[in-house]
């Protein structure tokens, strides 16, 4: 079966990006796609040149050399062509929920600035892909942080564009708040067919939700692929250098500080919440003997914890007993 052709949304060409005066050059020669339908996240370490790349994909900044091509092209204004959602702060905190998300229809409207009924009917349909028709009628200044971003996505969604930018769209929010939005943008692009570009620092999440990484690094190149392929070739690990994380697992590396080695068996969650709370503790893991004490995780109704030490045998019903006996 051969592969299908994805619809590209957004190409460049030798792009470059930076400032010109003075003249820094901050990523170089880069050829990259965005393909309708994917969502992809752009990453690398603070400095490197992120947000420059948003701002020139979005024609708000000019290339220091090459070009970016849109679906549209050249004859198509750029604001019909791709939405940016930016961390700047909101100006008219004011204004009502719906009044915000109408602004993504003013680069469509004639010089008497008033809504068609088509333009109704798209704002509708950005209320209910974002999901915030629940507040529509409140004023900006009484929304969470994580609705407000909602209310952004919305007005992007609104504009109408093959392709959406976004600039850390969960910054400052919490954990439920970035998931919500990350797994919303990997929805909508799934389901609207838009091409979704975000920058973020979001390393466990982009690696759970994205299509595609773009991942920036400090020889002013960037780097694309797969996130799983990516972490395979150490390509993360060398650009974020981190320290103490187990990309190939996603987990923490845990140093035992304890004299004694556990047995585990068990499996499922329980098994891995199990060793996660003996690893944190201090205790080194052994698939096998020789081990001071075997612990066996025991699912049901009323999970326990069987520990044997030696001869000794004793049932447990938490892990904070289990630790305590331990």
């Amino acid at each position: 079966m051969s592969p299908r052709t994805p619809t590209i949304a957004l190409q460049t060409h030798a792009l470059s990006t930076g400032y010109s005066n003075p003249v820094l050059h901050l990523l170089e020669n880069m050829s990259l796609t965005l393909h309708a339908g994917e969502l992809v996240c752009l990453m690398g370490p603070n400095g490197v040149g992120k947000s420059t790349l948003m701002r020139t994909l979005a024609g708000l900044q000019r290339p220091l050399a090459g070009s970016v091509t849109l679906e549209g092209g050249a004859g198509m204004p750029p604001e019909h062509q791709v939405a940016v959602v930016l961390t700047e702060k909101i100006a008219g905190m004011n204004m009502t929920v719906y009044e915000l998300v109408t602004f993504g229809r003013y680069p469509y409207l004639d010089w008497n600035m008033r809504l068609r009924e088509e333009d109704k009917k798209i704002i509708g349909q950005a209320i209910a892909q974002a999901r915030i028709h629940g507040f529509t009628h409140k004023k900006l200044y009484e929304l969470s942080d994580g609705q407000l971003q909602l209310v952004m996505i919305a007005r992007a969604l609104a504009q109408d564009t093959a392709v959406i930018l976004l600039d850390e769209p969960t910054a400052h929010l919490d954990l439920n708040n970035r998931v919500e939005i990350m797994k919303l943008l990997k929805r909508l692009a799934r389901e609207t067919g838009k091409a979704i570009l975000v920058a973020t620092h979001e390393l466990d999440l982009a690696l759970q939700t994205a299509d595609i990484l773009w991942v920036a690094g400090k020889d002013k190149t960037l780097l694309t692929g797969l996130p799983e392929d990516l972490v395979l070739q150490g390509t993360l690990d060398d650009i974020f250098q981190l320290k103490g994380f187990d990309l190939k697992t996603g987990q923490i590396y845990h140093t035992a500080f304890r004299n004694k080695t556990v047995a585990l068996h068990g499996e499922g969650y329980l098994y891995r919440w199990t060793r996660n709370a003996l690893e944190r503790n201090g205790y080194n893991i052994a698939a096998s003997a020789p081990t001071d004490v075997t612990v066996t995780v025991e699912p049901g109704d009323r999970p326990s914890w069987q520990l044997q030490e030696g001869t000794a045998q004793k049932v447990y019903y938490s892990l904070k007993e289990v630790l305590q006996a331990l």
